[in-house]
């Protein structure tokens, strides 16, 4: 009877030892095992949308046919007009024009209101800087010379909205934040030919000034300005 509980003793401590050891391995950690590192992701890069491009209206096809022709004094480019257009001619030679040219000043009107002027400027404004909330509504290169561009821009003014059309260097027309000069610059003798000198113009006609953006969009179909951008778009730079 003792060598039974004697054994039964001895059997019990052998399996609480056994029980112990694998509890002991479960539990035993190695300090220099490594973790498996955790690999995020970097965020998805925005896709930025690009810009859209302006639309313009089209425009129905001028007949020039009867046109005369208007040409600065000293030779400095010339465009079509209509008959019923007339025009005032105005030079001086004075201090800063280069030698056997003149400041010329070639204004188109029409029942008494200027249209279109031609004109050069020892020093002319420069185009405008900072932001702006100026809208391209028109935009075609010049058949006689593509490094020349006709633009037509409106500039918010307050309760008004200003607008002007001209020509520039076609280099020129993604830059139209703010406004715009339309003085020519790539000439010894920098000159302009557009509606007004420099938009936004604190001096433009009341012609030039429309209620709303729509109301100037709505001029670009009159009759009016398809004689303006036909004119405009006859200009043959100086050479």
């Amino acid at each position: 009877m003792q060598d039974r509980n004697r054994t039964a003793i001895v059997l019990g401590a052998v399996a609480l030892l056994v029980l112990s050891g694998c509890a002991g391995n479960g539990n035993d950690s190695d300090p220099d095992a490594s973790e498996t590192p955790t690999i995020t992701a970097p965020p998805p890069t925005p896709i930025e949308p690009e810009p859209e491009e302006p639309e313009f209206p089209e425009f129905d096809d001028v007949d020039t046919s009867d046109w005369r022709l208007a040409e600065a004094q000293d030779g400095r480019g010339s465009l079509r007009v209509p008959p019923n257009w007339g025009w005032s001619w105005y030079y001086e030679s004075g201090e800063g024009v280069p030698q056997g040219q003149y400041a010329d000043t070639v204004t188109l009107n029409m029942s008494s209101r200027d249209m279109i002027t031609l004109q050069d400027l020892v020093n002319p404004p420069e185009q405008c800087e900072g932001e702006g909330e100026s809208v391209l509504l028109d935009l075609a290169e010049l058949p006689a010379n593509s490094a020349y561009s006709l633009i037509a821009i409106a500039v918010p003014d307050g309760d008004t909205v200003q607008f002007a059309a001209g020509v520039i260097e076609t280099e020129r027309t993604d830059a139209l934040s703010c406004g715009v000069s339309f003085f020519i610059t790539d000439q010894e003798l920098p000159y302009r030919v557009s509606t007004a000198a420099t938009l936004p113009d604190s001096d433009l006609d009341d012609h030039w000034e429309f209620g709303s953006e729509d109301a100037a969009r709505e001029y670009l179909e009159s009759d009016e300005y398809l004689d303006v951008r036909a004119s405009l778009l006859s200009f043959n730079p100086p050479s």
